[in-house]
């Protein structure tokens, strides 16, 4: 089996959404040497968050800045080879922030959603990345083949809100390091 991460979040932050990559990533290294893993990130691998070191592991950076990659992929929904030609051939991508890039009906897809804050709370949220998350999370949500929640109410309010069905809902709590 062969699958794509979009580890953006393990090299750009050192807490959140950042450390629940980084972890699920070893904890899926440790229990499996057979699947091969392409990590993808918009962003160089530090000294601080290195690429995991593992012979079933490529580490590849997307040379296109996020901003351009942001319009390209999540505004215009451009179906550019590109999220192949990163990847290579893989049989899962899973986006673990919330977005999916547009990828191919062949590849099976899966996003984890954290919360929804920015619907539930919007006096709490930044404008601007509220109107973004209005935008791409019902899209992502309805492309995925998997939606991965953290709790039993991220689950519940996707099927309020965006009438998600219950069978492509699967809670994966968040684990502790």
């Amino acid at each position: 089996m062969r699958i794509a991460i979009d580890y953006t979040a393990a090299i750009r932050q050192g807490a959140g959404i950042g450390t629940y990559v980084r972890q699920l990533v070893d904890a899926m290294l440790a229990q499996d040497i057979n699947t091969r893993y392409t990590l993808l990130t918009s962003g160089r691998a530090t000294e601080e968050h290195p690429f995991p070191d593992a012979e079933n592991v490529v580490g590849r950076n997307i040379l296109i800045p996020d901003r351009y990659l942001t319009i390209l992929w999540y505004r215009w929904r451009l179906p550019l080879p590109p999220a192949r030609l990163f990847t290579g051939p893989v049989d899962i991508y899973h986006s673990p922030d919330f977005v999916l890039p547009p990828l191919s009906k062949r590849i099976r897809k899966v996003v984890t959603i954290h919360d929804l804050a920015f619907l539930e709370h919007p006096e709490y949220a930044v404008p601007s990345l509220a109107d973004y998350l209005k935008k791409v999370v019902p899209e992502a949500v309805a492309q995925a083949d998997i939606v991965a929640t953290v709790s039993q109410e991220v689950s519940r309010t996707l099927i309020e809100h965006f009438q998600t069905p219950a069978e492509k809902l699967t809670v994966v709590p968040n684990g502790v390091g």
